[in-house]
């Protein structure tokens, strides 16, 4: 049974300038169906306020952090409240999606930290390091990106969450989640991989194979596929959800990819096509190492399911986007 998980998303930034994109945030937050908590009633904080917003880190699954043109209040060893915040989340192990605004000019000279510049473009730096950055120029467009990087973070890396009470049915049930959690953290803390080993969604991969009217080698063509993996799980996960056997839904997917590629022509399937055994090998281990799919070898073949975060990854990458020439 799938159990409906919440998260709680811890929301950090500079009080008065980012109020408005602070609230859209919270709201896109709330209709996706997680928590958004932060300091909201606080607009001068300190060292006594501080520690119960390291609890509420604590018991958060992500941080975001919206940064704008000002740097913020500093606390006693002279870093801002917002960079203290996003120090302790890091060293807690969060997730951090970090919303930057990418033109430093586009801010009236009021609202800008001047004094304070040399410490809000080191911030700026250090949160561009490593972590997941989406930029934004206006407000409205702080919400989306706050969405498309929460929906990002919790595919590549599903936190502990939240489920209601009612949901778990039994005691048992609730401490094999707890185990299972539990071996998750132990198998992540043990791997050899790192977040910055593994290609991103949004990184690009080849896909390549032959065509033609035969099996005849001296008259096939060659196709490729040079896309994001996001748009490949697009284009793999229905098949996979459908059928769930490898050798059932790879022909169906191959033709996918096929005619996703510069080389298909109209709707049109050639007799003859195929790809190497490598391809569809790297996509089975890479979905996995991303948490889209489970997979279990059988008698019979390879048998794929698709996770939960899986399920939202599709949805991400299948959904159709605004058009920004019509807005």
């Amino acid at each position: 049974m799938s159990l409906d998980k919440r998260y709680q998303v811890f929301v950090s930034s500079t009080f008065v300038d980012l109020k408005d994109e602070r609230q859209a945030v919270a709201h896109a937050v709330l209709e996706m169906g997680h928590i958004p908590v932060g300091m909201e009633y606080w607009s001068a904080l300190d060292e006594d306020q501080f520690d119960f917003i390291k609890r509420v880190i604590d018991q958060s699954d992500y941080y975001l952090v919206i940064v704008g043109q000002r740097y913020g209040s500093l606390t006693p060893d002279g870093l801002s409240y917002t960079e203290k915040e996003y120090d302790y989340a890091l060293a807690k192990g969060l997730k951090v999606i970090a919303l930057i605004q990418d033109d430093p000019g586009f801010t009236p000279k009021a609202d800008v930290d001047q004094e304070l510049r040399e410490k809000l473009d080191t911030f700026r730096a250090k949160l561009s390091k490593g972590r997941l950055v989406k930029s934004w120029r206006q407000s409205g467009e702080v919400a989306a990106n706050a969405v498309l990087g929460l929906n990002s973070a919790i595919a590549r890396f599903p936190a502990v969450g939240w489920i209601r009470a009612d949901r778990a049915t039994s005691d048992k049930a609730l401490d094999r989640i707890l185990k299972l959690e539990q071996e998750n953290e132990r198998l992540a803390s043990n791997s050899f991989l790192q977040d910055d080993d593994i290609a991103k969604p949004s990184d690009h991969h080849l896909i390549s194979g032959a065509f033609g009217d035969g099996d005849d080698v001296d008259l096939l063509q060659a196709w490729a596929l040079h896309t994001t993996w996001e748009a490949i799980w697009g284009l793999l996960a229905p098949v996979v959800m459908e059928y769930g056997h490898e050798d059932t839904f790879r022909p169906k997917a191959l033709r996918r990819f096929f005619w996703a590629s510069p080389q298909a022509a109209g709707d049109a399937s050639p007799p003859f096509l195929t790809t190497s055994e490598a391809v569809f090998e790297t996509l089975r281990f890479h979905f996995r190492a991303l948490g889209y799919t489970t997979y279990e070898h059988k008698s019979d073949g390879w048998w794929w399911q698709v996770t939960d975060l899986g399920h939202n990854a599709l949805l991400w990458a299948r959904v159709v986007r605004t058009d920004p020439d019509k807005q």
